[in-house]
């Protein structure tokens, strides 16, 4: 069941995406210097981030509908969090209960940012997922998925310029921000009086059917994290478009 509604959710934020970036620009078959060098990123399979970018292994991020009933589900998608491992072990059990394979633990773990029960299937040795649940103390997500609002949630972790970049390039490499399919192609982080600006660049390839070309959109991305509030918000704009291969 889980496959399922990730394949639903992925669709339903590409529609988002689309309804709230809308294409600025005509897609150009001339590329720029600069997109040339995003067609040679695109193509690489090796590639998803530059030097120095936080990457934080895949993950299940256990979420309100996740360890929710089917039949009491709502149009809800936030990531859960606690202080409490036994909540989260809690958490994770429902999710498995709901889903359409059972999985049990085989591991645990936990780090400064969330805490992970690594489940296996009971019919199949492959089919491992990594069920995580954030720590409050470290992140309080508020991004409602199906919504995809400008509020991300809020931080709870170190207040200095090299820990809100880690904090930010993580959400964004564990899928918690609801950007999927994305490459960056840059990313930095500025320091003002009263809060930290994260600026990172990135694109994304929609690939064209049978004689069509793909193409590739580019996008400036602000995150804003308040150090009073200690909430993170978040601004896209789409700032290119052009053909692909």
């Amino acid at each position: 069941m889980r496959q399922y509604l990730i394949i639903l959710i992925a669709f339903l934020l590409l529609i988002t995406s689309c309804s709230k970036q809308k294409v600025n620009q005509p897609i150009s078959s001339n590329r720029t210097a600069e997109e040339n060098q995003i067609i040679q990123l695109a193509y690489n399979i090796n590639y998803l981030y530059p030097n120095g970018f936080y990457k934080n292994d895949s993950g299940y991020y256990e979420n309100t509908v996740s360890v929710t009933l089917l039949s009491l589900r709502k149009d809800i998608w936030i990531e859960l969090s606690t202080n409490d491992k036994n909540q989260a072990l809690a958490w994770s059990d429902s999710s498995d209960e709901y889903s359409s394979v059972h999985r049990a633990i085989i591991s645990e773990s936990e780090t400064e940012k969330y805490f992970e029960f690594k489940r296996q299937s009971t019919t199949n040795i492959n089919d491992v997922i990594l069920s995580r649940i954030h720590k409050t103390s470290y992140f309080l997500p508020l991004l409602d998925k199906f919504k995809m609002p400008d509020t991300v949630g809020i931080y709870n972790g170190q207040l200095d310029t090299s820990k809100a970049k880690e904090f930010v390039e993580y959400l964004w490499s564990c899928g918690s921000l609801g950007i999927y399919n994305s490459k960056v192609i840059e990313s930095q982080i500025t320091e003002y009086n009263d809060y930290f600006q994260q600026y990172i660049k990135s694109f994304k390839v929609v690939y064209g059917d049978t004689g069509i070309k793909d193409s590739i959109f580019v996008y400036d991305n602000y995150f804003k994290l308040d150090k009073s509030s200690r909430i993170l918000t978040v601004a896209s704009k789409q700032v290119d478009a052009f053909e692909g291969n």
